[in-house]
């Protein structure tokens, strides 16, 4: 038998920055972003998204001669912002680490002069980091992050608060789900008890891709795998991209209208196509307005306003 410990692939893991979309903007959030993802979505900010006879394909053409590192890739205004996450192209790129590697590195990234030893719990303020794993697909990688959220049990800085980035179409495997019931859902687990700052939180941030991202509905929208998220944990949102076309309001109308139907009731929130602040402008307004109409939230992408989308932001 092998005692070889298992490494995980990743793009990147950055702090030093926020959640800038959504229900819990503005929080200082630590990420880790996973290599692989079952999606392309070529579609997303092309002239005509749903004719891929149209699109460029940015990503492609990239010349890589002389980047070494995954922080260098230069940004991307057409289809996938975050192509490097899961492309063949860019896997020379990609780190593969232990679980307890990766938590060092999660660690350092939110420590500093204020936090030197890089706890979730800031020991100034009482006020805590919020963790996000994202993608490519981070549910693809469900082994990985119960690996390091058992690393971090071992360390005793187990997060109160962690965000999954997800699109919402993959199954949920029983180790994982274990995970979630035995640190969020009961009292086994000391370190996540409620307190004055508040309870754990398991947070679902669903994605669902309409034809806007260029993928088939029949592909992205999974009711049955969203139900089986909202049973694990009722912390959840709905993210939709939208372009202001009538036929991206059409399918975010009928979208919502399914995952109610499976009792999936997390509130709406709507965001303007666009990778960087600039392209997000020109129809932002239009959207704001829109989503208030329609019923639902409208959410700015922050960071691509602060960051300009750059990659470790």
């Amino acid at each position: 038998m092998s005692d070889k410990v298992k490494k995980y692939r990743y793009s990147e893991i950055f702090g030093s920055t926020i959640q800038g979309e959504g229900h819990h903007t503005g929080i200082p959030t630590v990420w880790i972003r996973f290599f692989g993802c079952n999606f392309e979505c070529q579609g997303f900010s092309q002239k005509n998204p749903r004719d891929p006879s149209t699109w460029i394909n940015e990503y492609e053409n990239i010349d890589l001669s002389n980047v070494n590192k995954m922080e260098d890739v230069p940004i991307l205004k057409f289809g996938c912002d975050s192509a490097y996450s899961w492309s063949k192209k860019f896997a020379h790129l990609a780190h593969q680490e232990t679980a307890a590697e990766i938590c060092n590195k999660i660690e350092n990234a939110i420590s500093n002069e204020h936090n030197p030893q890089g706890k979730f719990c800031h020991p100034k303020t009482n006020q805590w980091i919020h963790i996000a794993f994202t993608g490519g697909e981070p549910m693809m990688q469900q082994s990985a992050i119960v690996d390091i959220m058992e690393e971090f049990e071992r360390r005793n800085n187990i997060p109160i608060y962690v965000t999954v980035e997800t699109n919402g179409t993959q199954p949920i495997r029983d180790t994982f789900a274990n995970m979630i019931t035995r640190f969020y859902t009961t009292s086994e687990f000391g370190g996540m008890a409620d307190d004055a700052l508040g309870a754990p939180e398991w947070f679902w941030s669903c994605s669902p891709k309409l034809s806007t991202s260029g993928e088939k509905w029949e592909n992205a929208i999974k009711p049955t795998i969203l139900a089986e998220y909202n049973n694990l944990s009722k912390h959840g949102q709905l993210k939709f991209v939208v372009d202001g076309s009538d036929n991206a309001w059409n399918e975010v109308a009928s979208a919502v209208a399914i995952y109610r139907y499976v009792d999936v009731n997390w509130p709406v929130w709507i965001m303007p196509v666009g990778s960087s602040g600039a392209q997000q402008e020109s129809i932002q307004a239009y959207i704001c307005e829109e989503s208030f109409r329609r019923g639902y939230n409208f959410s700015a992408r922050v960071h691509s306003w602060i960051f300009n989308n750059a990659i470790g932001k």
